[in-house]
């Protein structure tokens, strides 16, 4: 059984402990254990090596050889040996690819450049090799090997396009001074090595295919052992790395600016994911592509000055959290506290604060950028939109999806499902809080409906109201089984964000037991058998007719009989058994036909559909003949389309 939040939280606690009063025993160890996944790829190369130096001392008895066979499976298993070497000698000159965004040219950005290279002059570090420009609001250094192991480091500076428009100078100078620390401090090399061992395993598992058997041998049993050890061991040095970095750039701009500059990257955090990307994603309703005036919309939302009660129920939870146990940065609290200033979250400090930064005049992207500012932001929204295009896309289809079904199903015998299509294409296309309303006045008409309390809840958590939200999400899942994962994933990923590891340890047990149900109601509708609880079926007639449709494009089909097997695992997912008689030979050459029908008339029916023929149990038929009253509810004398 995995460990619960709480147990890998002491864990990473015990470590980190240890990295503090025990540097030299901690990085003894993540040395170790570096090498150790360093060396399964070597011994896999030795042992090609190995059989290379075998195949070669066979060679003159092969070649004496007078059977042929011999002589092919000789060289066939040559070949094999040297595309093994091949694969194994790639695996180990793996080096990580250079960063996604813009690269300024020597002559762009004289301003930024010249500031960028004074913050690194004071923190006595060479000039950085690559300036980066992309879509995040954030920052990084990264350091590369040319040739996987040797040559001389590139270092590559990583500046998102947000920071530029909403940070001044003085808190710019402070975000390069912290990411110029960890270069000072070598602890780039620390992911670049973990990146190294993780590509060099996939570079392994790659030339197997398919084969999960091969890559389970291979691959997969030291990658189950090997990663969570690896990943829990330099967890808490990387989060020990994060408090170096904040120390040195407090001692470069001061322990209130960095602190500032922390609270408000971590404000604006909060914009985008609450306010600014609900915003946007309205407009995949109606957009097939995003838009291209991105980071204008965004700067318009984070230059809007937030209300009092907003600042102080984010300072409110930011002062509760803990770090999470999924997360290598520190909380930001943990983070000021380190520093000695954590009172900027306090109720009396913490409004003037933040509203300080948005009435302080931001950088001026124009004079840093100079002539080359359009071009780098028509760049990083070119960065943005690829990042984007794909999840846009499944936007846009699903709510086109949803609008059609909106209209077909007003002609429906589902008059509730058509209201709840017409009342989701509506919350779309306005702001949280009006949506908020339309969902709350169709909960009460429909107080049970499953999706419509999936949508409220995920509003009300993202407005920090999490026990209304709690509520409305068990609603969800107990009107639809089968919304438990994104609702109980929802929660997971929020109390986790939070370090309420006791809340979170509950949620994912309760993930796990609907696991268990899945796997169990699979096994369900893989196994009908005569002793199975059937009951009558309970489809409107506008179902019925499109059930009927489907058969009556199978001439071979003459009658079918359909029941319900009630399921024990998931109760509110009744399994729909089709019984088919059929004339000729409909299945001939194509024994996964039942299987196809099942997955499109569950996928076209929205229900779990099960077919069968009459010639696999006669039995069964007789059975579910009886449960049918022995009324078809298709047969080639009396067709209803």
């Amino acid at each position: 059984m995995p460990n619960s939040d709480r147990q890998t939280r002491i864990t990473l606690e015990a470590i980190e402990l240890e990295a503090k009063s025990h540097p030299k025993r901690y990085a003894l160890r993540i040395t170790a254990i570096i090498l150790l996944g360093y060396a399964y790829p070597f011994v896999i190369l030795m042992i090609g090596v190995a059989t290379a130096v075998l195949a070669l001392y066979f060679l003159p008895t092969v070649m004496h050889c007078h059977h042929w066979e011999i002589i092919i499976f000789y060289f066939v298993t040559v070949l094999a040996i040297i595309t093994f070497l091949a694969m194994a000698i790639n695996a180990l000159r793996i080096k990580p690819p250079p960063p996604d965004g813009y690269t300024l040219q020597p002559s762009d950005a004289k301003e930024l450049r010249f500031l960028i290279n004074n913050t690194a002059r004071k923190s006595a570090i060479p000039q950085v090799d690559r300036i980066v420009i992309n879509d995040q609001l954030n920052a990084g250094v990264i350091e590369i090997h040319p040739l996987g192991y040797l040559g001389e480091t590139q270092r590559y500076l990583l500046l998102g396009f947000p920071l530029l428009q909403n940070l001044t100078c003085n808190q710019l100078s402070a975000v390069l001074a912290h990411e110029f620390a960890h270069l000072k401090r070598g602890h780039t090399k620390l992911n670049e090595w973990a990146y190294k061992i993780n590509q060099t395993w996939q570079s392994i598992a790659e030339p197997l295919g398919d084969s999960k058997t091969l890559q389970r041998i291979f691959v997969g049993w030291f990658a189950d052992w090997y990663t969570p050890l690896l990943s829990r061991n330099t967890q808490p040095a990387r989060r020990l790395h994060e408090y170096e970095a904040d120390r040195c750039a407090a001692d470069m701009s001061g322990a209130n600016a960095t602190a500032e500059v922390l609270c408000r990257i971590e404000f604006l955090k909060q914009l985008i994911n609450n306010r600014f990307y609900p915003q946007l994603f309205c407009q995949a309703a109606s957009k097939p592509v995003p838009p291209d005036d991105y980071f204008e919309q965004l700067n318009s939302v984070l230059t809007q000055p937030a209300e009092d009660a907003m600042i102080l129920e984010w300072a409110k939870i930011q002062r509760s959290v803990k770090t999470p146990i999924t997360d290598e940065h520190p909380s930001l609290i943990d983070r000021l506290t380190a520093l000695g200033v954590n009172d900027c979250l306090s109720p009396e400090y913490v409004v003037d604060l933040i509203k300080q930064q948005f009435s302080n005049s931001v950088v001026n992207s124009d004079s840093l950028l100079g002539s080359e500012y359009q071009k780098i932001k028509n760049a990083a929204t070119i960065i943005w939109k690829k990042r984007m295009i794909e999840r846009w896309r499944l936007e846009y289809a699903f709510n086109q999806q949803l609008a059609n079904q909106s209209t077909a199903e007003n002609q429906n015998d589902n008059p509730v499902e058509a209201a709840w299509n017409v009342t989701y294409l509506k919350t779309i296309n306005i702001s949280r809080e009006e949506a908020r309303t339309v969902l709350m006045d169709f909960l009460d008409e429909y107080p049970n409906h499953a999706d419509a309390n999936l949508a409220l809840a995920s509003l009300l958590l993202i407005g920090n109201e999490t026990e209304k939200a709690i509520r409305h999400f068990e609603l969800s899942v107990a009107n639809d089984s089968y919304l438990t994962a994104p609702a109980f994933n929802t929660l997971l990923d929020h109390y986790r964000q939070l370090g309420q590891d006791e809340n979170a340890a509950r949620i994912a047990e309760r993930l796990q037991q609907h696991e268990q149900k899945l796997a169990q109601a699979k096994t369900e509708e893989a196994i009908i058998k005569p002793g199975d609880n059937f009951i009558s079926h309970d489809l409107g007639e506008n179902d019925l007719n499109r059930l009927r449709r489907v058969l009556f494009r199978h001439p071979r089909i003459n009658k079918a009989f359909l029941v319900i097997k009630k399921s024990i695992a998931l109760p509110d997912k009744d399994i729909y058994v089709l019984l088919i008689n059929r004339h000729g030979s409909l299945l001939e050459g194509n024994s996964n036909w039942p299987l196809h029908m099942s997955a499109f008339l569950s996928a076209e029916l929205k229900r779990r559909f099960v077919v069968i023929t009459a010639k696999t149990n006669s039995l069964l038929a007789r059975k579910i003949q009886q449960v049918s009253s022995t009324i078809p509810i298709f047969a080639v004398d009396c067709v209803n389309v």
